[in-house]
């Protein structure tokens, strides 16, 4: 049972993910199309397709952000933090750390200089991709946790109900089925 629930996670996780660069790929590219991110015509033609240059954008954003991503899903999955603020944030942070090492600016600096139209997408592409993993994944962040721990110490379910078989104020009966 944990193994299939482990498994399920971790597809939840991947398909989240997928969506969440596709995402990010699609409003960088929307960016570019109108011009607001002149940084951004070099990683996207916009005489191609858009879905096309999406797909492909998509799997250039997943590989480039690959390992902050691990990072910040670690994190949600061990301490199960379901909430929608921290998705994005953590969304936008990778966006800052890996837009930054790819347009070759430290991702300090370019979290601090949030005045730029291509930092601003930039972040703006991680908070849309942060949405998006948490409402295929992150809502449901550390849901396998509740099959690693033990079931509760208190008595089982059929012994409880052997103990309850009298009225109350009565003493309770020995049933001679019982095995005590």
């Amino acid at each position: 049972m944990i193994f299939v629930a482990i498994i399920g996670r971790l597809f939840a996780i991947l398909v989240g993910y997928a969506l969440a660069a596709f995402v990010a790929a699609e409003v960088l590219l929307a960016a570019s199309l109108v011009g607001a991110v002149p940084a951004m015509e070099t990683l996207f033609d916009p005489s191609l397709e858009i879905l096309v240059v999406g797909v492909f954008g998509a799997l250039f954003i997943a590989w480039a952000a690959f390992v902050p991503t691990v990072v910040a899903v670690t994190l949600a999955e061990i301490f199960s933090v379901t909430d929608i603020v921290f998705h994005a944030g953590a969304g936008a942070v990778v966006a800052a750390i890996t837009g930054g090492v790819l347009l070759g600016v430290d991702p300090v600096e370019s979290l601090a200089d949030f005045g730029t139209w291509s930092t601003t997408v930039v972040l703006g592409a991680g908070f849309a991709a942060g949405l998006a993993y948490w409402l295929v994944a992150g809502r449901r962040s550390g849901s396998f946790h509740r099959f690693l721990t033990p079931a509760s110490a208190g008595p089982r379910r059929d012994q409880a109900n052997r103990e309850t078989r009298h009225q109350p104020g009565e003493q309770p009966v020995e049933h001679p089925q019982d095995p005590r």
